[in-house]
């Protein structure tokens, strides 16, 4: 029986079930209904009889007060009655409880009340003995009532409690039955749907810890036991797929042990050629092939040249300089060009292969690239006498044995270049040896050739003859005394035939290497105090010079001054006090040179104490001045700088031409300038310059006027004035005693009456657009503190003229547009041909100025076969 036929029937059975105990609900329900019934029938015909008979007693009471208490009494028993009728009618069982109830607490009260009544007539007020029979009669009667009542309603009481009671044991006997059915539910889920999930569990565990024969032994017929038998089917393939795969892994790993092991062999070659050579009959000889060959491309990546092949074809290629180039064409040139192996298992049905006189038994074959970092470095071919023997399983072999070929090629041709690196830096080292020995030995400093020679316990200098006689090569043995490669002499010895010997070889060539080295120290020990002498030497020189540039600047009084034993007072007198006989002068020295000196008169010589106190002080005095002086640049320094950004923000914020040009000279602020010109170069096709033009320029009002803007200087007149087209800045304290300044060059100068000038050429990139000239018609000494912020202003200036010319070239353009744009929009809104023609001739005319313009259409042939 099938899993869902089982459920099924369990939840029939669990809805029958429910059905039974809804049918006992409704037969209890009805039941109760029953008995609500027959009570209400019951209390009808009991209060009716009662209503009959207490009513007939009343009405013959003759009591004195109808508005009694019984009186009253009766009427709530009436008016429940009532109620209990209209509630029968209605049928609500709860309110007629509750009037029953009401009906027997009223009827207890009338007892109450005749018993009032007894006890009064037994106090002596007249009753008659009909009225006291008649009053036992209603006693009687309301009893009777009570006892009725109270009787009927127990009795429905038990009868409800005995249906109660059969419904709940109908109850639990259906929940019970309930309650099985859930367990069998259980069981059977359990045993046909948990055990069976927990055996295939099992089995997943199993397989995935690699037992593969382990079975889930389910026999049921259902849909579990269908899922097990497909689990075991399924394990079986997969048993049988992996003892498959196992085979032709061990089949891939001995290939890629066997690409391994050649790689190995061939990391071990060194010789580019003799690697391949190897490789390719390693590769040949380990895969059992019919052919192998390595081609190698060319540096330009279009040609692949076959380095290696093996056997007598292999060799007969080689020799004969086999190339394929690098495309399509050919199976090599394909994996070459895709960077990706191309395989061919079976040559005869491939329409790519193109079979090779040399090997015709070749029926399957394959070129793997040789790739290192996305570049080809060439294609290694393989081929097989056996279809199918090459083929996309033994590929990855392959492409690793390529990798590796690949890198083995790479470190090949490394190594040789790091060979060829290797003897160049040692030529070159060895150049540079003889050239530093060639500068050592100057004939100047020590002499072009040295040499010993130890002989009868004496050492004696070589002199050039004797250095240039060898010794007898049979009698003598000698080492070179070399350094860094390049030979710079030799040691010899003449020894008798008993004492040439290896270890006396050995013993000269310890000796020349320790000889070598220690010469070369020593040369380089003398080149460095040669070179820290220069060092001090130029450090003085530039003390020195910038001692000289600090009191050129200076008034000769603020350079000296005199102590009187009063008073501290410049030194104007310009005789030495240290010429007196009494005085004692000591030099103030900075870095060893000498800037000043310090006398003392009236010191006495021979008081060292005195003198050492002099030293020290003028010692100090040397070094504090001289940081005052340095202070003082690097102050100077800070000023300069300063100029130099007021420079810059004067530049950028000038509106034209010649409020830059203005700026400059502002920038500079030398009284001596009174012309400044702006000039700009014009090149011509061949980009040499052509002509030069004023396009601004600066007269404070007095001397000589200067040069209008707009004027053409042309090519002659510019070689004529080559010194004011320098690339480079120019500065002339004074033109008429420079002897820069030529016969051509003088004319000009004394054309314009030019004294002092400075020249700032303007580049742009590599290119020199223009210059800044200053010009001044007496003479200047131009600071170095003036040279450097009128240097420093070439770019700014550039900058701002290149960029000027830029934006008047782009509203040039953008004038040239808009007219563009106005003619065709003209032409536009015409509406004939006629006046297209028109307004094209007269806004043509218009837009270039041109006295004639001429617009017009035809199609008349000409006379020589054209059309006008």
């Amino acid at each position: 029986m099938s899993l869902k036929l089982k459920l099924g029937l369990l939840m029939l059975t669990l809805i029958a079930l429910l059905s039974g105990a809804f049918w006992v609900f409704t037969r209890n329900a009805r039941q109760l209904e029953d008995i609500a019934a027959r009570r209400r029938l019951g209390q009808v015909m009991l209060f009716t009889s009662e209503k009959l008979a207490l009513g007939k007693l009343i009405a013959q009471s003759n009591l004195p007060d109808k508005n009694n208490a019984i009186a009253r009494v009766v009427d709530d028993v009436f008016l429940m009655q009532a109620a209990v009728n209209t509630n029968l009618r209605i049928e609500k069982r709860t309110e007629i409880a509750t009037s029953l109830r009401d009906i027997q607490t009223s009827l207890s009260t009338i007892s109450l009340l005749l018993q009032d009544l007894r006890a009064r007539a037994a106090t002596g007020q007249a009753l008659t003995q009909e009225d006291v029979l008649r009053l036992d009669q209603l006693d009687a009667i309301v009893s009777k009532v009570g006892t009725t009542v109270t009787e009927y309603d127990q009795y429905l009481n038990a009868e409800e409690k005995q249906i109660k009671k059969t419904a709940n044991l109908f109850t639990n006997i259906i929940v019970a039955a309930m309650v099985a059915t859930l367990i069998a539910l259980f069981l059977i889920v359990f045993f046909n749907i948990l055990s069976p999930i927990n055996a295939l569990t099992r089995s997943a565990q199993e397989i995935t810890q690699g037992n593969y024969a382990h079975a889930t032994n389910l026999k049921s017929k259902d849909e579990l036991g269908k899922l097990g038998n497909a689990f075991d089917t399924m394990t079986s393939r997969l048993r049988e797929f992996i003892g498959t795969l196992e085979t032709r892994v061990a089949e891939r790993t001995r290939n890629l042990e066997l690409a391994a092991e050649v790689g190995r062999s061939v990391s071990q070659v060194r010789d580019l050629d003799v690697m391949l050579r190897e490789a390719v009959e390693i590769i040949r000889s380990r895969f059992n092939l019919y052919y192998a060959q390595v081609y190698l491309a060319n540096p330009t990546q279009t040609t692949l040249t076959l380095r290696s092949g093996t056997g007598t074809v292999g060799a007969e290629l080689t020799a004969r300089g086999h190339s394929l180039p690098i495309n399509s064409a050919s199976i090599n040139g394909r994996a070459a060009v895709e960077k990706r192996p191309v395989v061919i298992s079976d040559t005869a049905a491939s329409p790519s292969f193109h079979p090779n006189a040399l090997l015709p038994d070749t029926r399957s074959e394959m070129a793997v690239p040789l790739i290192i970092n996305d570049r080809v470095v060439g294609v290694l071919d393989m081929q097989s006498d056996r279809a199918g023997a090459l083929n996309q399983e033994i590929l990855p072999a392959f492409e690793a044995l390529a990798g590796q070929l690949a890198v083995a090629v790479q470190n090949a041709n490394l190594l040789e270049e790091a060979e060829q690196a290797r003897a160049e830096v040692e030529k070159q080292a060895a150049r540079l040896v003889h050239a530093q020995w060639q500068d050592y030995l100057d004939a100047i400093h020590k002499p072009e050739q040295i040499g010993f020679a130890y002989e009868q316990n004496r050492i004696t200098p070589l002199s050039e003859t004797e250095a240039a006689q060898p010794l007898p090569s049979d009698s003598s043995l000698s080492a070179p005394i070399a350094v860094g490669g390049e030979t710079l002499g030799s040691l010899a010895a003449e020894l008798n035939e008993q004492s040439l010997n290896p270890q006396a070889r050995e013993l000269i060539n310890a000796v020349a290497r320790q000889v070598a080295r220690q010469v070369e120290n020593l040369r380089l020990l003398e080149n460095a105090e040669r070179y820290r002498a220069e060092a001090e030497q130029a450090s003085r020189r530039l003390t020195r010079e910038g001692w000289q540039e600090y009191a050129a600047g200076r008034k000769a009084d603020d350079l000296g001054f005199l102590y009187d034993l009063k008073e501290v007072r410049p030194h104007e007198s310009a005789a030495d006090l240290s010429s007196e006989p009494a005085a004692v002068a000591l030099p103030i020295k900075v870095r060893e040179e000498a800037i000043g000196s310090l006398a003392v008169q009236g010191l006495n010589p021979a008081d060292a104490a005195s003198l050492e106190l002099v030293a020290t002080v003028a010692e100090r005095l040397g070094a504090h001045i001289e940081n005052l002086r340095q202070y003082d640049r690097a102050q100077s320094a800070l000023t300069q700088t300063e100029k130099l950004f007021e420079a810059s923000r004067d530049l950028s914020q000038a509106g034209d031409l010649q409020e830059l040009t203005a700026a400059v000279v502002a920038a500079l602020d030398i009284p001596e300038i009174n012309r400044a010109v702006l000039a700009i170069f014009n090149y011509d096709a061949d980009n040499q310059i052509n002509s030069l033009d004023i396009i601004a320029n600066w007269w404070n009002g007095t001397g000589t006027e200067i040069t209008p803007v707009g004027t053409h200087y042309p090519r002659e007149v510019i070689r004529a004035m080559s010194l004011f087209v320098s690339p480079t800045p120019v500065f002339f304290d004074d033109t008429h005693a420079d002897e820069r300044v030529d016969a051509v060059t003088m004319q000009l100068v004394q054309r314009q009456n030019l004294r002092a000038v400075a020249i700032l050429p303007l580049h742009s990139g590599a290119r020199q657009i223009g210059a800044v000239i200053l010009e001044a018609e007496e003479p200047h000494k131009f600071t170095s503190e003036e040279t450097r912020l009128f240097t420093s202003l070439a770019p700014q200036i550039a900058t701002v003229l290149e960029n000027r010319r830029q934006f008047e070239r782009a509203q040039k353009q953008a004038e040239r547009e808009s007219a563009l744009n106005l003619i065709s929009q003209k032409i536009q809104s015409a509406t004939s041909v006629e006046s297209v023609l028109q307004i094209a001739a007269r806004e043509l005319g218009h837009a270039l100025g041109a006295p004639l313009t001429i617009a017009q259409l035809g199609v008349k042939e000409r006379g020589d076969g054209g059309q006008d």
